[in-house]
């Protein structure tokens, strides 16, 4: 039972700097691209925030923060690796 409690605090500390740091890679690459296509960033923000929210509350409320936070990230890198749709 013991590595249960200490896999609880390092997983969502490695899931965070596991996405920051490919964020930040991502944002070098984009940020040297000259043209700035329109990507679904704020839509997956805002699912990955509410999908996030929903699986910490199943594991107990007091998980509801770090669910949200890796939820909001995990939605980010999705919504930054799709592109939007030209109608």
């Amino acid at each position: 039972m013991e590595y249960l409690k200490i896999l609880r605090i390092v997983l969502p500390i490695l899931l965070i700097g596991i996405g920051a740091v490919y964020l930040v890679n991502n944002a070098k690459k984009k940020s040297q691209e000259k043209d700035n296509e329109d990507n679904n960033m704020g839509a997956g923000m805002a699912l990955g925030l509410c999908f996030g929210s929903s699986i910490g509350m199943l594991f107990g409320l007091e998980n509801v923060g770090i669910g949200a936070s890796i939820g909001l990230l995990i939605g980010m890198i999705i919504g930054m690796n799709t592109k939007k749709r030209s109608k």
